[in-house]
C-alpha cells in the first residue's frame, strides 16, 4: 500500500489493484500453501489479514472480488494446517467451497478469529 500515489490516473489504479488480485491468486493455491511450513503459513495468515484490513480501509481502490481473496487464503491456510472449523453439511461442501474460491457460507468474522488466534500462537 506504500506503493500507492493518489494522483495515478484510473488506469494505473486498476493496475495497482489487480497486482494484489493477482498475488493473492497465487497464494491461495494449494502448492502455494503446501510449500510452506507452519511458520510461514502464520505469517501468511498475519499479512493476509493486515492486506485485508488496509484494503477494507481502502473503499476507493478495492472491493468484490479483491476482497473475496483475503478469506480464502485464510481459509484454505487453516484448512492445511487442519483447523478450519466451518459449519457445513458434508465435509465435500468445504471442499467445494475451498476450490472455488466460493465462500459465502463461511462465517468470515469467524474466519478471522481463528486465523488470528492460531497465527498468534
Amino acid at each position: 500500500m506504500t506503493d500507492f500515489n493518489p494522483l495515478w490516473t484510473s488506469e494505473k489504479r486498476g493496475d495497482f489493484v489487480f497486482r494484489f488480485y493477482y498475488i493473492e491468486l497465487f497464494l491461495v493455491q494449494q502448492q502455494s500453501i503446501q510449500s510452506m511450513d507452519a511458520t510461514e503459513r502464520k505469517l501468511l495468515l498475519k499479512e493476509t489479514i493486515l492486506k485485508y484490513e488496509l484494503k477494507e480501509s481502502r473503499g476507493d481502490l478495492f472491493g468484490g472480488m479483491s476482497l473475496v481473496t483475503s478469506p480464502w487464503i485464510l481459509a484454505k491456510t487453516l484448512h492445511t494446517e487442519n483447523i478450519l472449523q466451518a459449519n457445513f453439511s458434508t465435509p465435500s461442501s468445504i471442499e467445494r467451497s475451498l476450490q472455488s474460491g466460493i465462500i459465502l457460507d463461511f462465517d468470515i468474522q469467524s474466519i478471522f478469529q481463528q486465523a488470528k488466534r492460531y497465527a498468534d500462537e
